[in-house]
């Protein structure tokens, strides 16, 4: 048996890529529980095109609520088990990836490359190409300013308080 006085802590079980891998699941993991845990109680995105709601019968939300709480402390759990510590992530790094692709997208969504979906009418230019060219402008600003904000942000948000 080992020396009871100087125990393993269960992390120096793992590599240092088994452990980020772990690390990695119950993160995505958690945020997933706590997204679902945000629409149970009601938090709904609702835009100009879309909507989304959970719907959900009393019993089945009650269900789903004791299950990702379930599923919460289980996380909470091994990662105390594993002294792992929160990480702050900038979401600025997101929106400047989403952005990215919003803008590439909103650049190619002109009347001249819509002709694969089918034949394009010759006054669909007039109502389509220059909203897009300012959308995809705006994307472009937006994108501009996320990208900044890591480099010059990160640094301060590792130093916030963790919980």
């Amino acid at each position: 048996m080992g020396d009871q006085s100087n125990p393993i802590r269960p992390a120096e079980l793992f590599n240092e890529y088994q452990l980020r891998r772990v690390k990695i699941v119950l993160t995505h993991f958690e945020v997933d529980l706590r997204l679902a845990l945000r629409w149970l109680d009601g938090d709904h995105d609702k835009g100009y095109l879309y909507q989304r709601e959970l719907v959900l019968s009393t019993e089945l939300r009650e269900q789903a609520r004791q299950s990702i709480l379930s599923g919460l402390e289980e996380v909470r759990r091994l990662a105390e088990t594993l002294d792992f510590k929160p990480e702050v992530e900038n979401t600025a790094r997101e929106l400047m990836g989403r952005l990215s692709l919003d803008w590439e997208s909103l650049s190619d969504m002109h009347a001249r490359n819509l002709h694969g979906f089918g034949a394009v009418d010759p006054g669909l230019s007039n109502v389509l190409d220059e909203p897009a060219d300012r959308m995809s402008q705006i994307a472009l600003e937006l994108g501009g300013i996320f990208i900044q904000g890591p480099a010059k942000d990160e640094a301060r948000l590792n130093k916030l308080p963790q919980g």
